[in-house]
């Protein structure tokens, strides 16, 4: 399932896929290592790699079969974050589309540990 993303090691942030729902939603496990090899060192995951996972999991559901190159992060909005994450959790990774305008499409995401939300917000994607 990722195989319909462009993303590739290092930057291929999920680990297994839980749901698809095409055009609507998906839901994925991505596990932080510390020895991520960009980012040895730093104390948590940082909330940038936070919503590049958001939107990784959105691609999967809004990614259209035909193309040929990635959707790019076009905006995000509303984000808020919770404590910071440490290396060795689990995230559950949601995103849910929450709107599309031609080739700009909206989705709402979040990341939880356990019960714990990492962080929430809407991230818009060209395609």
């Amino acid at each position: 399932m990722t195989g319909k993303l462009f993303h590739r090691f290092p930057m291929l942030r999920i680990d297994r896929v839980l749901r698809v729902e095409p055009g609507a939603s998906a839901t994925a496990l991505v596990a932080l290592s510390g020895n991520d090899a960009m980012l040895r060192g730093a104390p948590f995951c940082p909330p940038s790699l936070l919503v590049e996972t958001i939107a990784q999991v959105a691609a999967l559901y809004a990614e259209e079969e035909e193309r040929r190159q990635s959707g790019f992060l076009a905006a995000l909005t509303g984000f808020a974050f919770g404590d910071p994450v440490p290396w060795g959790s689990v995230l559950e990774v949601s995103s849910r589309h929450a709107g599309r305008f031609g080739r700009l499409v909206r989705a709402a995401g979040e990341a939880r540990v356990g019960d714990r939300l990492a962080c929430r917000g809407e991230i818009t994607i060209a395609l």
